[in-house]
């Protein structure tokens, strides 16, 4: 779904286009989590982005952690579904207490507007599980 402030700014634009990089690291014992972003939708000025965090392991994840790099001029407006540190550059977001728990071969997303003028998506993302 949307976040409410998506679309707003100058411009328009069109949702959709993939965009990011995948990561991955440590994960629980015998397993890992990895972490893909998307660009839901993105005008002038702005995007919003969409992570998924997939737990590629045997075990479900009790918690998780993502880090991600924001594009030099990005910052975050707002983040749902996730606890973040840090507005620009290196950002870190953790899960919320309501969705910590991701089973093996399920996903858990997060979303996040951006503010700023580069049209490039995050990058670099890691996802690490204690």
């Amino acid at each position: 779904m949307p976040h409410p402030d998506a679309g707003l700014g100058t411009g328009g634009g069109n949702g959709g286009d993939t965009g990011g990089d995948t990561g991955g690291g440590p994960g629980t014992p015998g397993g890992a989590c990895t972490a893909t972003h998307r660009t839901v939708n993105s005008w002038s000025g702005g995007l919003q982005g969409e992570v998924s965090v997939r737990d590629d392991g045997t075990r479900a994840l009790d918690g998780r952690t993502v880090g991600m790099t924001l594009a030099p001029g990005r910052s975050v407006r707002s983040l749902w579904n996730g606890l973040h540190s840090g507005t620009t550059g290196a950002v870190t977001v953790r899960n919320t207490a309501r969705n910590g728990t991701v089973e093996p071969g399920s996903t858990a997303t997060f979303g996040f507007t951006a503010t700023g003028g580069s049209s490039t998506a995050p990058h670099t993302l890691t996802c690490h599980s204690p």
